[in-house]
């Protein structure tokens, strides 16, 4: 039957090479091969995540058998399928999730203990190099795989705004207005690397060493301060980013929805995500917090964006989803905000439930309802990661490491001077990076955000 399982995995379809491994692993469920070529199948399926669970499996089932043996052809194996398991988990890792940070830390060391068992140099230098980003940081040894370009960026489109959110920190915004330039967009895009990410990924374990791609698109939040659906060409900016092979999202205060023509021009994008922010337990409330906001019309907008994506037929893949801030500090505010929100909840496909805000003082509604000035929580041990996955741009093309810098005083760099990998590697970067991992910020914004 293995041989059956090595033929399906060259001309058969994933589907079929998943089949006959489970059929093997059935009755022999340490089977190497069989797992390998299941853990493989599914990144052929497009299932990275699966598929790297499965390549987990088979290290927590063969290391000590095969590393404690004295087979060096086993041992060579062995590494070369822990460093390209450490390498597709790296391509998993969208900000700094842990489990892909194990693996990718697994994969490495297994991959390096190999190359020593068996003097493989090539190997080595490669598991050294992948092994030579990981870094570990706070208490509980956190694993940082540090990315060579930013894995997400977060772009202002504009702004301007249409509302006055009693909330908003750009309310106290100093900085001029404006929208973000095409060309501006294309330097963007075309400066970051990790706007696609793509892996060659050859089939150990066949002797005609099946190769195939494995690509992870980079992810895009158009969004900073401002509403996004102003931008005049927002259509145009989705449709390039797409093209560059990348994800979009877009947060929005979901107003604007109610245009049949923003509608059109979002689903004519192929807009991947919308996130829409809706804040309040009931509709008095919500038009006091998102001033210039009207519930009824609200609810009309998404409803005709949900009936429409579905008749489009993108109901999978364009997906719509709340956010709504919730302050801890008042009892049942959440379950009184998901009752209220209810009359949305079969046209959206998550509600995001959020903190009320990281910065100093805010404003927001109290348990009776009234709009009054907030001093958040201290939160004991917090830390900012942000900076270690991910960029933000101005509409003008100014990158700031932090999504709460309204006026760009931590601004790390320009488009005019470099494009998002150089500032991304750059010193200033670096410097904020290496204060994020020790967790001494410098800068009198993160001292007031992580206070």
């Amino acid at each position: 039957m293995h041989g059956q399982l090595l033929e399906s995995a060259v001309t058969g379809s994933p589907q079929d090479t998943m089949r006959i491994a489970r059929e093997i692993l059935r009755d022999q469920p340490l089977d190497l091969l069989a797992r390998y070529q299941l853990g493989i199948a599914h990144c052929r399926a497009d299932d990275l995540a699966s598929g790297a669970r499965e390549l987990a499996r088979m290290f927590a089932d063969q290391y000590h058998p095969i590393m404690t043996g004295s087979d060096q052809e086993a041992i060579l194996l062995l590494g070369l399928c822990a460093l390209q398991f450490a390498q597709l988990s790296e391509l998993l890792i969208v900000r700094n999730e842990r489990e892909w940070g194990l693996h990718v830390d697994l994969g490495v060391r297994i991959a390096l203990e190999a190359a020593t068992r068996t003097g493989q140099e090539r190997l080595a230098n490669l598991a050294g190099h992948l092994g030579g980003r990981i870094v570990r940081h706070g208490p509980d040894n956190v694993i940082w795989v540090r990315p060579d370009s930013p894995r997400q960026l977060q772009v202002e489109p504009t702004n301007h705004c249409n509302l006055q959110c009693v909330m908003c920190p750009r309310n106290g915004m100093d900085r001029p207005t404006g929208f973000l330039a095409i060309a501006t967009w294309e330097a963007i895009l075309a400066s970051w690397s990790n706007r696609l990410r793509q892996l060659t990924v050859s089939n150990i374990f066949h002797p005609g060493n099946l190769v195939f791609e494995v690509r992870q698109p980079g992810l895009i939040k158009l969004f900073f301060m401002g509403e996004p659906l102003l931008h005049h060409s927002l259509g145009e900016l989705t449709r390039i980013a797409r093209a560059h092979g990348c994800r979009v999202a877009v947060q929005t205060n979901g107003v604007l929805l109610k245009s049949a023509k923003i509608r059109r021009t979002l689903l004519d994008a192929r807009l991947d995500q919308l996130f829409i922010s809706v804040d309040g337990p009931d509709a008095a409330a919500y038009a006091g917090i998102r001033q210039g906001g009207e519930w009824e019309g609200l609810l009309a907008g998404v409803r005709a964006m949900d009936q429409e994506r579905r008749a489009a037929g993108l109901r999978e893949a364009f997906l719509m989803c709340i956010t709504t801030i919730v302050p801890r500090q008042i009892p049942d505010f959440e379950a009184r905000v998901l009752e209220f929100l209810k009359p949305l909840l079969p046209h959206v496909d998550h509600v995001f439930p959020i903190a009320l805000g990281v910065r100093d003082q805010t404003r927001f509604l109290d348990a009776s309802g009234r709009i009054v000035p907030w001093t958040r929580e201290s939160v004991s041990g917090a830390r900012c990661e942000e900076p270690l996955y991910k960029m933000n741009l101005l509409w003008d093309g100014t990158a700031t490491p932090c999504c709460y810098d309204i006026d760009g005083h931590l601004a790390i760099g320009s488009l005019a001077t470099g494009g998002v990998d150089a500032i991304w590697r750059g010193e200033a970067m670096a410097a904020i990076q290496e204060a994020a991992l020790r967790n001494t910020p410098t800068h009198p914004l993160c001292h007031q955000c992580l206070a």
